[in-house]
């Protein structure tokens, strides 16, 4: 997946996609629904801190959390429900 980053940000042309299967569970691992999405590729990369302050050179807070997003963009996609009961 960080290739796909990488290929998104250095304006590669090749355009690599991928499929990604999401699979949605209860808390005792029972499968809700299932959604597949189809030749997807990387439309945005988000690399941040949860508490919006700057920082240059160290994290010196516990509290501090680094997180990543990653969005794309997808040709096609797929929901399975299942029977709950």
């Amino acid at each position: 997946m960080y290739n796909l980053v990488k290929q998104k940000f250095e304006n590669d042309t090749s355009k690599d996609v991928i499929d990604i299967f999401l699979e949605i569970t209860s808390k005792d691992n029972t499968v809700i629904f299932n959604i597949e999405y189809i030749g997807c590729e990387i439309d945005n990369y988000v690399l941040g801190l949860n508490d919006n302050e700057p920082h240059t050179q160290s994290i010196e807070s516990d509290n501090i959390i680094p997180y990543e997003q990653f969005f794309f963009k997808c040709k096609e996609y797929s929901v399975n429900f299942f029977n709950t009961n």
